[in-house]
């Protein structure tokens, strides 16, 4: 194995002097933190450090009148070199939007073209004498079942175009139905902003977003199947269904958020002109709880609390319960068996008579099974 050129290292007389080469190792370990391997050209993730550098960029969309142009959006992104295998990465920035034209399409046969962010070096043998990279097409074959080009050497594949044959679409015109975006992210370890999670194009295992929208930071999982809620600012609203307690016309309101590992959730509950209280009440829960062992002992890792307001004698009263994981009546995951001090089960009478517009409010913090939500992502 040779021992490579320290980057950067100090030196006297104008020495030593640092090459492309190692000017992309540099790269390699600021953005991959790999290099060395051999990197294939092909569509997606090809190896750490390949990729763009922001949602946005380099995002490929229609003509705003739909035509045979398509539009490259600015932005860097990252290429890693496919001819060697310490060819490295390459940073690739676009300043302004590029216009590419689509070749004619055929007239009775659909074809797939790939736009493609490619570098020329002419250090190596594809591309001897260039130095240059650029967004460009890479056309394919029409087909009565059409597939993707061959891709090109040290390419990134920013999009696939299907072009549609001239009768169907009536000439060589691209919509945003059309466009496919194949961009991966090349940035590792930090935290990508985005407006909205569907932004974010093609995560990979353990990529890390702030969704702005929902004010919600979430981690990719290890599997890359979902994304797992961290933390999230904002609240969400739910009516939740009552257990053991009819409130008429009353007021049922609850509200949750996401708390690193926990669900916080608070209720209120306004007794209307008709009341029945059972002796265990409880309220469904907003997301399924985890059950911790499959027992009925579940229930005591998961504490809720409530308060009634009496009316009657401006009094109130505290209780405490537990959240149940699919234990008790039935399998609907809810906190309930809210009882008072003395151990009392509240009913009808207890701890005091409900009356019209009595107030109840309550309280619960589990663990969810699954930190995936629409509301967070």
């Amino acid at each position: 194995m040779a021992v490579l050129k320290c980057i950067p290292i100090h030196g006297a007389a104008g020495t030593p002097t640092y090459s492309a080469g190692d000017v992309r190792n540099m790269l390699a370990g600021l953005i991959g933190g790999t290099n060395f391997e051999a990197v294939t050209p092909g569509i997606g993730a090809r190896a750490r450090g390949h990729g763009v550098l922001s949602s946005v960029a380099m995002a490929v969309t229609p003509n705003g009148t739909p035509n045979n142009h398509v539009f490259v959006a600015p932005g860097l992104a990252s290429v890693r070199g496919t001819q060697n295998n310490d060819q490295g990465p390459y940073i690739c920035p676009l300043s302004a939007s590029f216009d590419i034209t689509v070749p004619a399409a055929h007239a009775t046969l659909d074809r797939k073209d790939l736009i493609v962010a490619q570098v020329k070096d002419g250090e190596f043998a594809a591309f001897t004498g260039q130095a240059v990279w650029t967004p460009e097409l890479v056309a394919g074959t029409a087909a009565g079942s059409p597939v993707d080009p061959t891709v090109p050497e040290d390419c990134l594949v920013l999009a696939r175009l299907l072009v549609r044959d001239s009768t169907e679409a009536g000439g060589t015109i691209i919509r945003a139905q059309d466009i496919t975006d194949l961009r991966v992210q090349a940035r590792v370890g930090g935290i990508t902003p985005v407006a909205a999670i569907g932004d974010y194009p093609n995560p990979q295992a353990n990529d890390i977003v702030w969704n702005k929208t929902k004010r919600s930071l979430l981690v990719r999982n290890d599997a890359n199947t979902n994304w797992e809620v961290i933390n999230a600012l904002n609240g969400f609203n739910y009516t939740p269904t009552l257990f053991g307690i009819t409130i008429g016309n009353g007021i049922n309101y609850a509200r949750y958020r996401h708390h690193g590992s926990t669900i916080i959730v608070d209720g209120f509950v306004k007794v209307g002109t008709t009341t029945t209280i059972d002796s265990l009440i409880g309220a469904s829960l907003p997301i399924a709880a985890k059950n911790l062992s499959g027992s009925f002992a579940d229930e005591f890792f998961f504490h809720a609390a409530g308060r009634m307001s009496d009316t009657a004698s401006g009094n109130s009263f505290g209780g405490v319960g537990v959240v149940g994981v699919g234990t008790l009546t039935n399998a609907t995951d809810r906190w309930s068996f809210m009882v008072t001090a003395g151990g009392v089960g509240w009913n009808i009478n207890i701890p005091a008579p409900w009356n019209l517009n009595d107030r109840f409010s309550w309280f619960c913090e589990y663990e969810p099974a699954t930190a995936v939500d629409a509301n967070f992502t």
